[in-house]
């Protein structure tokens, strides 16, 4: 599922941190609803739901645990995207950032660009997602 666009410095810059939270919302819900009805339909799965969104806001509101010290900029300004065209992601790589440049070390800040992570929560995310696959006694 996705994590809360609300936070997301594009949701900031377009003033529409409620409409984003929404649309995250209703994104998850539809989600869940799908991830249910695939459990029922292929009871002999193994299913496993991770639920990104309570992890990365947990991460949020306790950014200050996990080195964060930027919770509203990102890191590097966004270009372009010519390869997604029509979409909220075009839209969202073509405003400029509130970072004039490329900071360098982007570890303090928890987006990288106006809607994207840092590499930094990523890794945060892969090890909360290796403790369920561990839990599970999931190898790969």
């Amino acid at each position: 599922n996705l994590p809360d666009l609300a936070h997301s410095p594009f949701a900031h810059l377009l003033d529409a941190e409620d409409a984003f939270h929404a649309y995250t919302q209703h994104h998850n819900r539809k989600l869940l609803r799908l991830s249910h009805r695939l459990q029922k339909n292929y009871p002999q799965v193994s299913w496993i739901y991770v639920d990104v969104h309570a992890f990365t806001d947990h991460v949020f509101d306790h950014a200050a645990s996990f080195d964060f010290q930027n919770l509203t900029d990102s890191c590097q300004e966004a270009t372009v995207d010519t390869h997604v065209p029509f979409s909220v992601l075009k839209m969202a790589a073509s405003l400029p950032s509130p970072q004039a440049s490329f900071v360098g070390n982007c570890n303090a800040f928890f987006f990288f660009d106006l809607i994207h992570p840092t590499t930094q929560v990523h890794a945060l995310l892969a090890e909360h997602l290796r403790e369920i696959f561990d839990q599970h006694h999931l190898v790969f």
